[in-house]
């Protein structure tokens, strides 16, 4: 997006629940806008209005590469990403960036989200939250203990042939036959994707793509169905918007 281009809205912040806050990258660098979502009880003027309820407790932020340059991030990069090309440095840096600036929305010193031995952020003791990044989009999310959180973004492209049989039942395929979104294999594979980001932190496994059956609500829901450890059922919420595919989970721990 240049100079006088029209600026996406954020689409993330309105899926999810009331104790979540958001906030979006849109575009690549350096001309990215970075929008901030606070809360209710702090809102912030530059998000879209009416779209989404969000309260103190859980904050998400996002940022380009120049924010990705602090002493945060550039630490994390140095362990995480050698090798690494420099598109995808710009994104862990965004993406790190975003996890960051979460950390200081809920109060707590913005010290460093390193990866763990299967690839997941490393939280600090007390929080749980999620990472995801695409081309021209970076968000993450943040939240005290007590809420499973898992946000994905795709660009709205075709699933590469082959491969929506691999990830989908035939009763998942059925389904995306009744959504008018394009590309819903594409919107499948988010999902999925938002709901091992959710169960990992509580079971420390990965899921293959067949482990969660997923049913979408043409009206902006979708549960997820899941055999082995951890919770046996979770909902969450996507839109198709602004060449994306979006899907987020955040729904308080099963006791």
């Amino acid at each position: 997006m240049g100079e006088g281009s029209e600026v996406a809205m954020p689409r993330l912040r309105a899926m999810l629940p009331s104790w979540v806050t958001c906030a979006e990258l849109l575009g690549e660098p350096p001309d990215a806008t970075v929008t901030v979502a606070a809360s209710l009880t702090g809102g912030d003027e530059r998000t879209r209005p009416g779209s989404g309820h969000f309260p103190s407790g859980t904050g998400v932020n996002c940022g380009t590469d120049e924010t990705g340059g602090d002493e945060v991030v550039a630490g994390v990069m140095v362990a995480a990403m050698a090798g690494a090309t420099p598109a995808r440095r710009q994104a862990f840096a965004a993406g790190r960036a975003c996890a960051a600036q979460a950390l200081r929305m809920l109060g707590m010193p913005a010290g460093p989200i390193p990866r763990g031995a299967q690839g997941a952020p490393v939280w600090p003791p007390g929080v749980t939250g999620s990472i995801t990044h695409c081309p021209g989009y970076a968000a993450a999310a943040a939240a005290r203990d007590g809420t499973i959180i898992g946000v994905d973004a795709e660009p709205c492209l075709p699933v590469p042939p082959g491969v929506l049989s691999r990830i989908a039942a035939p009763a998942e395929i059925e389904g995306l036959e009744r959504l008018a979104v394009p590309h819903p294999g594409r919107l499948l594979f988010s999902a999925k994707e938002s709901v091992y980001k959710a169960c990992f932190p509580l079971t420390g496994r990965r899921l293959g793509f067949l482990d969660a059956e997923v049913a979408f609500d043409p009206g902006g829901g979708f549960t997820a169905r899941l055999t082995g450890p951890g919770p046996r059922r979770l909902e969450g919420r996507w839109t198709v918007a602004d060449g994306l595919a979006l899907t987020a989970i955040a729904m308080p721990c099963p006791g």
